[in-house]
């Protein structure tokens, strides 16, 4: 499987680097140098992504829902509106989309809830309450934003 990845991202890349190669005294063009970037950071997240114990996520999972539910009502309040919607949050040179940090949180929030229940609990329909809470704050949040796709995205995570 790794090795399927590296062929195809050095396809892709020996792709980029033909097409935007310049004649010039440049050695590679600005796109193939941004990719580049963005494959040497992603490497290392991989790595770092790997290397931890995502059981050590747990006793964060409730703070971090709290956060991403701050931030999707801020945008309700702070986030400019662009193309009908106000999803982003920004600061400076710096942008945020916090739908995204949301469903993360939704996931590990989910994943904590699942994990101290019962299978007994969750065989009924009452089970099912507290998970389409967890769902439906944050999916409620993001359409109250007019940014439906994220909605239905994150309600489908």
């Amino acid at each position: 499987m790794v090795g399927l990845a590296a062929a195809l991202l050095t396809f892709g890349m020996l792709n980029l680097y033909s097409a935007t190669h310049i004649r010039s005294g440049e050695v590679v063009g600005p796109e193939f140098q941004r990719q580049l970037v963005s494959l040497v950071m992603g490497s290392i997240g991989l790595i770092v992504a790997t290397l931890f114990d995502y059981r050590r996520l747990e006793r964060f999972a409730i703070p971090l829902f709290f956060v991403c539910i701050f931030f999707l009502a801020a945008t309700l309040f702070f986030a400019p509106l662009t193309r009908g919607s106000r999803s982003w949050l920004i600061y400076g040179p710096l942008s945020f989309q916090p739908a995204e940090l949301a469903k993360l949180g939704m996931v590990l929030v989910m994943a904590r809830h699942f994990h101290h229940r019962s299978s007994n609990e969750l065989s009924h329909i009452r089970g099912l309450l507290i998970p389409g809470c967890i769902v439906a704050i944050p999916v409620g949040l993001i359409i109250l934003q007019q940014d439906l796709g994220v909605a239905v995205l994150t309600a489908l995570i």
